[in-house]
């Protein structure tokens, strides 16, 4: 086996200790064995049932400049600030 080092959010390695002593393993088997499974090609994608983001589509109207008029886009931005 390669021992390598990897950095860990505290949570996580608290969770993942805990779980290797209740299933009596090491820590190394334990973090192995489960970025094996997540690494199986045939592993379906987790689905969740209620994203974090739901993005919604909405008309913001006609533009009110050519941005490609820099000269305009400036005035703009100068009397808006």
């Amino acid at each position: 086996m390669t021992r390598t080092t990897i950095t860990l959010e505290d949570a996580v390695l608290v969770t993942l200790k805990r779980r290797a002593m209740d299933e009596n393993k090491s820590l190394s088997r334990l973090v192995s064995e489960l970025i094996r499974e997540a690494m199986k090609p045939d592993r379906k994608p987790v689905q969740r049932e209620n994203p974090a983001v739901r993005w919604r589509a909405f008309s913001a109207g006609e533009p009110r400049i050519d941005i490609a008029d820099r000269d305009a886009l400036f005035t703009l931005m100068e009397d808006s600030g």
